[in-house]
């Protein structure tokens, strides 16, 4: 057994999976936490998320799966912040983490014990933004919006907070 191989090998999936050596991002839970607004519950009520109600939102589902999506400006312009939720929609990191042309820095999360997900968040030289959040049984993600859009989403994505989830206890 070559044990630097090894070592190396398990370095370079960990650089590849976003990971860094900060601590868990430990949330705070959602009961008390004053937020007004429509709320997106993740799968399990695991976290929740507040959308302003002058937010346009849309919503689909299936039988094992529900999706939501946040608009930013015109619909024309279909820029949107999507949440997927249900037992094989777990993206667990973002599509365009591979491309070597955007910045990416991540963190993990977690409400209870240890980690319970990790947030992703890129940009590329022209200033596009993005953002996955990888939750269990879902993530919310933005890919290659304007700052601005990136600012708006992020207020939202930034009142995830721990759900009731009666089997995380």
């Amino acid at each position: 057994m070559n044990i630097p191989v090894i070592a190396a090998m398990l370095m370079a999936t960990a650089l590849l999976s976003g990971a860094d050596s900060q601590a868990p991002v430990k949330l705070a839970p959602c009961a008390g936490h004053g937020t007004t607004g429509r709320h997106i519950v993740s799968q399990m009520e695991i976290v929740e998320f507040s959308v302003p109600l002058f937010a346009s939102m849309k919503k689909a589902s299936d039988v094992d799966y529900v999706e939501y999506f946040v608009r930013y400006g015109p619909e024309r312009d279909k820029i949107w912040l999507r949440f997927m939720f249900g037992i094989h929609a777990g993206a667990g990191s973002p599509r365009d983490l591979g491309n070597g042309s955007i910045q990416w820095a991540t963190h993990e999360w977690g409400c209870n014990q240890g980690v319970d997900g990790k947030d992703w968040s890129g940009v590329s030289a022209d200033g596009r933004r993005w953002r996955h959040i990888s939750i269990p049984f879902g993530f919310a993600a933005y890919s290659g919006v304007s700052p601005k859009a990136a600012a708006y989403f992020d207020r939202i994505l930034n009142t995830m907070c721990c759900g009731r989830c009666p089997l995380c206890k």
